[in-house]
Order: structure tokens, then C-alpha cells, then sequence
């Protein structure tokens, strides 16, 4: 005879999958804001010949804003986690 099984109490623990995909995600947001605000500093560099401080400045201001963005919800999550 085989025993019942248990039930698992996993209640509190997220999927590998979606840690997985919550990631993808940060990285596809991460490289486009650093790419569309690299791309807008290009665009002003050649509307106004500043090459190449604006696409130097976007490229800094999207990285600096977006490793921000990702401690903030890195803190946020690990202090609202139910552990």
C-alpha cells in the first residue's frame, strides 16, 4: 500500500519561473531606458554639435537611474518578503 501523500506547505516560496522571467523582465527595462535615453543625448549631440557630452550624459543618467530604481525594489521586496 502506499502512503498519502502529504501536502506541501510552500505557501510563502515564488516559482523559479517567475524569478526567472521578474528578472528577464528588469533586464529588458534596464537596457531599453539606457538605450533611449543614450539614443536621446545622441540625437541632441547632433542637433546642437556637443559630441560627445549628451550621449555621454544619457548613457550616465539611465545607468545611475535605473541601478537606483533596481536597489529601491530589491530593498522593497526583501522587506515586505513574509520570512
Amino acid at each position: 500500500m502506499s502512503e498519502p501523500k502529504k501536502p506541501s506547505d510552500n505557501r510563502g516560496e515564488i516559482p523559479a519561473r517567475a524569478v526567472w522571467t521578474q528578472t528577464f523582465g528588469i533586464g529588458i527595462e534596464f537596457g531599453a531606458v539606457i538605450a533611449i535615453f543614450t539614443f536621446g543625448g545622441y540625437w541632441v549631440d547632433q542637433h546642437f554639435q556637443t559630441e560627445p557630452w549628451c550621449l555621454l550624459g544619457g548613457f550616465f543618467f539611465a545607468l545611475i537611474g535605473m541601478t537606483y530604481l533596481i536597489i529601491k525594489r530589491a530593498l522593497q521586496q526583501q522587506f515586505n518578503d513574509p520570512d
